[in-house]
């Protein structure tokens, strides 16, 4: 199935949830996504319920780490920016 991952196209094999998908992505990319602040389909995906939520077809999936990364600037603002944009 396809997705749009941080504005790109992205494939999987089936529906995973939240957090099978950052799992795998950890894996992939060699990084530490467990501070992402995650986004569906520009809602907000608490970390309570990563592992319950499932990514279906066509998901718009935004994973922030750039703030986390880099220790500058401010999730929330970036959130908004991204509502703005």
């Amino acid at each position: 199935m396809e997705i749009i991952l941080n504005g790109k196209k992205h494939l999987l094999e089936k529906e995973l949830s939240v957090k099978e998908l950052l799992t795998s992505l950890e894996n992939e990319w060699n990084i530490d996504l467990k501070g992402a602040v995650v986004l569906v389909n520009d809602d907000i995906i608490k970390k309570d319920n990563w592992e319950e939520f499932q990514i279906k077809e066509n998901a718009e999936v935004m994973a922030r780490m750039g703030v986390e990364e880099t220790g500058m600037g401010n999730v929330g603002d970036k959130i908004l920016k991204h509502h703005l944009v």
